[in-house]
């Protein structure tokens, strides 16, 4: 009876778990279902995000070789741009190279006047006349007519009024050379006044060339006229026969006589010697006999 109890104890003992591993395992079975939906939209959600990074790659990888491109043709369109620049620092540099030499073949009689002004003076003598400094900051070169002198003989030398010094005085100046057979003289000063005007080269010289001429006319101090080179090798029976003049059609009167006659480089062409009256003409002593009068002893 005992065991008859016991055996239905352990009966009911072993359905109660048999129901309760049944509920547990029908519990675990419901969680594996959710787990697996779970995984399911997870995995979804993963192929997504594949999909989504592909798209995103995909389009990055897109921009890129349209940047690459835009790179490529950036690149070439800035060495035309750096050629163009080149070529056109080139045309640049060109043009400088003919504004400059414009600019060296323009005539400015006032330009010329400043570069040269310092070196042109006038000589008291004899006579009233021109000078210019020459071959030396203390020897200027003048006519032979104006100061009608020997070696060692003193004249006065007035030098321009220019860059804001004025010279309330003449300079004395002592005759050292003359030539009177080329109408030339030469005077030294006791001190340098200014950097020597320098000779024109006579082989670069043309007829029609402007001129300027700086002297003293009528006692008006350092007065310029402008004209042109009118002839070479102008000789006259009578009047300095050893000289062949250079004729110019400057206006000149008395006092311009022994002054410089410029081209447009402030250059030496020759000194004014004279002109007939009434001819409209004038005539220098070519440059080439004025340095060959300084060479002499």
């Amino acid at each position: 009876m005992v065991l008859i109890i016991a055996l239905a104890g352990l009966s009911i003992h072993t359905n109660l778990t048999l129901k309760y591993l049944g509920r547990e395992n029908s519990l675990l079975e419901k969680k594996l279902f959710a787990l697996a939906e779970e995984k399911t939209a997870l995995t979804q959600d993963l192929l997504l995000a594949q999909k989504d990074i592909l798209e995103e790659t995909r389009l990055r990888q897109k921009a890129y070789n349209s940047l690459a491109g835009n790179v490529t043709e950036l690149s070439g369109a800035l060495r035309e741009l750096s050629n163009k620049i080149g070529m056109l620092q080139a045309d640049q540099d060109g043009l400088a190279g003919n504004m400059t030499k414009l600019g060296n073949n323009l005539f400015n009689p006032s330009e010329i006047y400043n570069k040269t002004s310092k070196a042109l003076v006038t000589v008291y003598a004899d006579l009233t006349g021109a000078g210019f400094v020459f071959g030396g900051g203390n020897l200027v070169v003048t006519a032979y007519h104006i100061v009608h002198g020997e070696p060692g003989d003193i004249v006065w030398v007035k030098p321009p009024n220019v860059g804001g010094v004025f010279w309330p005085r003449s300079l004395p100046g002592k005759i050292v050379k003359v030539k009177p057979e080329w109408d030339l003289a030469l005077i030294e000063l006791e001190e340098p006044l200014a950097e020597p005007l320098k000779p024109a080269n006579a082989r670069n010289l043309s007829v029609g060339e402007p001129v300027i001429i700086v002297g003293t006319p009528n006692g008006l101090e350092s007065s310029i006229s402008a004209g042109i080179i009118s002839g070479f090798n102008r000789s006259f029976d009578g009047f300095f026969p050893s000289v062949k003049f250079t004729q110019f059609d400057a206006s000149i009167y008395r006092g311009n006589s022994g002054g410089a006659v410029l081209n447009r480089a402030g250059e030496v062409i020759g000194m004014v010697n004279g002109s007939f009256e009434g001819s409209g003409f004038g005539f220098a002593v070519p440059v080439r006999y004025i340095t060959d009068f300084l060479k002499e002893k």
